[in-house]
C-alpha cells in the first residue's frame, strides 16, 4: 500500500539505498536541511516499508527570476522521481496530487512545476516545448523547465 510523507534523519539510509535517481550521494541530504529550514517540504512516497518516490515542494519565493514574470510568489513542484521499476504505476501522479493538496489548503491559488524536457513522460512534458525558453536550467546535466502549472 503506497503513503506519503514528509522525509525525516531516520529516512535516509533507505533513500539512498533506494532513491539515488540523480547522482550525488548527498542529495537527500540536501532536501532534509531545506525542508528542515522552512524553504521546502521533501515528500516521499512509500511502499510498504520502501521509498519509491520524492517530490520537493519548494515554498513561496524560490522560483528562478525569469519564471516570477509568469508565475509570482508560488510554491513550486521540483525534484519529481520515481523508482525505475516503480514507474508507469501512478505514484509521480499520487505524489502531485498530494503536493496540490497541500498547496490548496495554504490557499496558494497557483503553483509552479519544474520538469525534465528530456523526459516526455515527464508531467507536465506536453507543456513544456512551447515554454522551454520561459526558465530552461540545466541541474545535473538534466536540462529542465519550469512552468505554470496551476492558476
Amino acid at each position: 500500500m503506497l503513503h506519503i510523507r514528509p522525509a525525516t534523519p531516520a529516512d535516509l539510509p533507505l533513500l539512498a539505498q533506494h532513491l539515488h535517481l540523480w547522482g550525488p550521494t548527498d542529495y537527500h541530504d540536501q532536501r532534509l536541511a531545506e525542508q528542515a529550514s522552512g524553504l521546502s517540504l521533501w515528500l516521499i512516497t512509500w511502499e510498504d516499508a520502501l521509498p519509491v518516490g520524492h517530490l520537493q515542494l519548494v515554498r513561496q519565493g524560490l522560483i528562478q527570476t525569469t519564471v516570477q514574470a509568469h508565475i509570482r510568489d508560488c510554491p513550486q513542484l521540483e525534484a519529481i522521481g520515481v523508482a525505475p521499476e516503480c514507474r508507469a504505476q501512478g505514484i509521480g501522479r499520487t505524489l502531485i496530487r498530494a503536493a496540490e493538496e497541500l498547496i490548496d489548503a495554504r490557499g496558494d491559488r497557483q503553483s509552479g512545476l519544474s520538469v525534465s524536457v528530456a523526459n516526455p513522460d515527464s508531467p507536465g512534458a506536453d507543456r513544456a516545448p512551447g515554454l522551454s525558453g520561459l526558465a530552461t536550467r540545466p541541474l545535473c546535466s538534466i536540462p529542465l523547465c519550469s512552468i505554470p502549472w496551476r492558476g
